[in-house]
């Protein structure tokens, strides 16, 4: 099974508060993921680091093979563009 998500004792923020911390979770291919909780407990924010809206503060972070800091920073390109063209390439996402 290929790990599509692996985020090890991530820490996300929002400006200078903190929404989450010590996340650690790996979603491998096929895997169905319910993401459930209070209004906000961090589930957006969560979601907006996938895809870069949001970027992670500590710990590590990886999406689809891309390590998250070395592909955001020192790149200059969003991980959601190189995420839509990883599934443009490879067809469908399978669930």
């Amino acid at each position: 099974m290929d790990i599509l998500v692996d985020y090890n004792n991530v820490e996300i923020r929002q400006q200078e508060q903190t929404i989450l911390r010590d996340v650690n979770l790996q979603i491998g291919t096929g895997e169905v993921v319910y993401l459930l909780g209070k209004v906000g407990s961090g589930k957006s924010s969560l979601l907006k680091t996938l895809y870069a809206e949001l970027p992670i503060k500590n710990g590590e972070g990886n999406v689809l093979g891309y390590n998250y800091y070395v592909f955001q920073y020192a790149t200059g390109f969003s991980a959601a563009v190189a995420i839509a063209n990883r599934i443009l390439a490879e067809g469908e996402p399978a669930v």
